[in-house]
């Protein structure tokens, strides 16, 4: 265990046997995790009891239309726990209570169309539903460079009527790997690229009326490119230290949702020693070896 930025470091090993970082506030958490990964590693060596039987009071209860279940019951985890997969059906209704009666399209354009439906909701009962669907995918990247400076972009936003600084972020066609819209972003907006590139987010943006959804990556290993910006974009690009980007979007200062799951993400991520060590070395963290 180590101490350095006020605050304690506890190395452990993964069941992959690959050596990783966690930080804590305390000295006291920190003991407690080492004292707790020694006690994991001990009871996997030791045989496996059997599986007690299932209380008949973890079942789910119903109230009304809403289901109750205990999480350790629920089917799925988080996207994130296991390896950043989509989720393609609902943890508890699996079924799609919503019947469509009718839809049109009541606008259309080269990036969205405005559908009108008309509905049985899940009670049974009539109703309309508007919805907004994307033709392009959304995507994102946190370019952090050598001396540990996340890359922002500044630029007037039309619907919000504000200036926005933001991670470089746009869309890209459904045919076209996120990654590769992601790499075109960088390129247009700030004239940079990257060699290395990590997936670390995806995100529905706005699912009660929306199908858009988007993809976040960690870029770093930059080097400097003729920029492309669009014809339709007046921006800035600023290069800000990573922990006062991730003060920024604490305090409301940076607003874009994209950009604010990204910072606080890999805020999270060096926290829990996840991060590359480049980037780890580069905003300051203490790296084994």
């Amino acid at each position: 265990m180590i101490k350095k930025y006020g605050r304690y470091y506890a190395d452990w090993t993964d069941s992959a046997g690959t050596r990783k970082r966690k930080s804590f506030a305390t000295k006291k958490a920190a003991a407690r995790f080492q004292t707790a990964r020694r006690n994991e590693s001990k009871s996997k060596k030791a045989p496996a009891s059997a599986p007690s039987a299932p209380s008949a009071k973890r079942g789910p209860r119903r109230t009304s239309s809403i289901t109750y279940q205990r999480t350790a019951q629920l089917p799925w985890r988080s996207p994130l726990s296991r390896g950043l997969s989509r989720p393609t059906k609902s943890p508890l209704f699996i079924s799609n209570p919503w019947t469509v009666v009718a839809r049109s399209a009541v606008y259309e354009n080269e990036w969205i169309r405005v559908d009108h439906h008309e509905v049985l909701g899940p009670a049974g009962g009539p109703g309309v539903y508007g919805t907004v669907h994307f033709k392009n995918q959304a995507t994102g990247v946190v370019p952090i460079d050598e001396q540990g400076n996340v890359i922002l972009v500044g630029q007037y936003r039309f619907p919000l009527g504000a200036y926005s600084w933001e991670i470089p972020e746009g869309g890209g066609p459904h045919s076209v790997s996120a990654l590769e819209s992601a790499q075109r972003e960088l390129r247009e907006e700030c004239g940079l690229a990257a060699n290395s590139w990590m997936e670390i987010v995806k995100m529905d943006l706005s699912n009660s009326v929306s199908d858009e959804h988007g993809t976040v990556f960690l870029a770093w290993q930059l080097s400097e490119v003729p920029a492309q910006p669009d014809a339709t974009e007046e921006l800035q690009v600023a290069r800000v230290p990573f922990w006062e980007a991730v003060d920024r979007a604490k305090r409301g200062e940076i607003r874009d949702s994209m950009s604010v799951a990204a910072l606080i993400r890999v805020a999270l991520m060096a926290l829990q020693g996840e991060l590359p060590e480049p980037i780890a070395r580069a905003i300051g963290l203490p790296v084994a070896g």
